[in-house]
């Protein structure tokens, strides 16, 4: 009799190839074997040889690529009547934005690609930095709807660089702490005059919706690196305490508290600008009116509405349908930053990333809460999809820092190696799929290369398979990439013996 076949599992164009040769248990007769995902990971989708799998990295930078495109569709829809009748030019500010995002790309992508751990040391040179460009706008800057907060005539705005920059060094300064944080010498008197110094230069502009997203996300970072809940207490009580005197001794700031009281009472009865928001909220019903159609655009109902009210105006052409999609996109945002945050290994890592995640969440519910009269009107843009240079630049920047936490935040400082141990160039969820590994194994072989899975140079493979060596040549290169993608080599089909014939 010939001996049974061994039963090979057939890949198919929707299994990766560490799908294809994972180790599984036999299967019953009858029923198909369940495909196991490679770490975890779920394919997205196919294009050509490259399967791309749903990671954090690839659904935050998702997230971030539909609130920008919807940005620059609504900038557009918001800014073009004004525009075209007062500047000559429909598109004058969709270009200058379009400009930013190539900026905002070139830094995103800077941050993605250095070692966040590698900057930690520079967070005092930048903290300076900003330090110095906040005493310029006090004393340079040209003041514009009664505040000073722009350089080089407009095209600066450092209180935005602040958030970035100050979030940095308040997560380097709170890890140099370590335990020595929870004692009040050590830790809250000196965070209290560090973020009250960094306030009372944003404030005096004035920019009070800035110092409170400021102070927001330094308390929350205090709270993650260990402070007790006692000291963050009373730190909130006496930022709140010390804001709020500041409020009422500042005309402006105190007239919208008075509308916005005003509009609790009456929803109509508060000043013009909560009511042109609610008017228009309520026009667009749930689908809205369309793109374009919206008449909160049109002069004298809202000011600027292309910058802090453009919820409105997405709330009005796109109806509450479309409210309600940039609310989950924000909340989505918060999710994968916090995911990516703390499953870094290091504290810096853990503290910088729920930073950048509140900054951005924060402001955004400050955002849409002011534009429906939630809380009182404020300054402030919504992250992505308000026009504004310095604040998507910052934004996008932030991004890309949450990217490099996810991709070098699973490495132990210590040894260097990963946790996932992925390889650098799948770092996006990209490998060559079943039916391309294949074709090169039938063309070129399986590579000989030395198993480097236990020296300290190579990241090693679940069950100690090396991820191999540098190669010199093309070929090598690519089968250097699939011995990264086969966790291990699939058994061989064994030659079916001849029995002769009886006659």
């Amino acid at each position: 009799m010939a001996p049974a076949r061994q039963r090979r599992h057939k890949t198919t164009k929707h299994h990766s190839v560490a799908q294809a040769t994972a180790p599984r248990a036999a299967p019953r007769r009858g029923r198909k074997p369940t495909p196991a995902v490679a770490l975890g990971r779920r394919p997205l989708f196919t294009v050509g040889p490259v399967t791309v799998y749903l990671t954090d990295e690839v659904a935050l930078l998702g997230v971030v690529a539909a609130l920008i495109g919807l940005g620059l569709v609504m900038v557009f829809s918001a800014s073009y009547v004004y525009a075209n009748l007062q500047l000559g030019a429909s598109d004058y500010y969709l270009s200058r934005q379009l400009l930013w995002l190539g900026v905002g790309t070139v830094a995103l992508v800077t941050a993605a690609l250095v070692d966040y751990r590698k900057v930690q040391g520079l967070a005092v040179l930048g903290m300076a930095a900003t330090m110095v460009m906040l005493l310029l706008v006090l004393m340079t800057g040209e003041r514009q709807l009664g505040s000073v907060r722009h350089l080089s005539g407009g095209s600066i705005q450092p209180s935005e660089l602040a958030k970035l920059t100050v979030t940095f060094y308040i997560a380097a300064w709170l890890i140099s702490k370590g335990e020595r944080l929870r004692q009040t010498s050590y830790g809250m008197i000196p965070f209290a005059v560090l973020m009250g110094l960094v306030a009372v230069l944003i404030v005096a502009q004035p920019d009070f919706d800035t110092t409170a997203v400021i102070l927001v996300t330094g308390l929350t970072m205090f709270f993650v690196a260990g402070a007790e809940l006692k000291q963050l207490a009373v730190a909130g009580v006496g930022s709140a305490a010390i804001l709020a005197l500041v409020l009422s001794r500042v005309p402006y700031a105190t007239q919208r508290i008075n509308d916005y009281l005003a509009s609790l009472r009456d929803p109509l009865g508060g000043s013009d600008h909560m009511r042109q928001l609610l008017e228009a909220l309520g026009r667009g019903g749930f689908f809205g009116r369309g793109l374009g159609n919206g008449l909160a655009k049109e002069f004298g109902r809202l000011p600027l509405p292309w910058t802090d009210s453009i919820f409105v105006v997405i709330g009005e052409e796109l109806g509450l349908l479309g409210a309600l999609s940039v609310v989950a996109l924000f909340v989505a945002l918060g999710f994968l930053g916090l995911r990516i945050a703390f499953r870094a290994q290091d504290p810096f890592g853990k503290v910088l990333g729920v930073g950048l995640t509140t900054w951005l969440t924060f402001q955004a519910f400050l955002n849409m809460a002011a534009n429906t009269a939630i809380l009182p009107l404020s300054g402030l843009t919504l992250p992505f999809i308000s026009y504004g240079g310095s604040s998507l630049v910052t934004c996008m920047a932030a991004v890309g820092v949450l990217l490099s936490i996810a991709r070098y935040g699973t490495q132990s400082s210590a040894s260097g190696q990963s946790r996932d141990s992925r390889p650098a160039d799948d770092w996006l969820g990209l490998a060559p799929t079943a039916p391309e590994a294949r074709r090169v194994r039938r063309r070129h072989g399986w590579p000989r290369l030395p198993d480097l899975g236990r020296s300290g140079g190579a990241r090693p493979w679940p069950g100690g398979r090396g991820l191999g060596v540098k190669a010199s040549s093309a070929v090598r290169v690519r089968l250097v990439r699939v011995r990264r993608s086969l966790a291990r080599r699939p058994a061989a089909r064994p030659a079916r013996r001849r029995v002769p014939r009886r006659r």
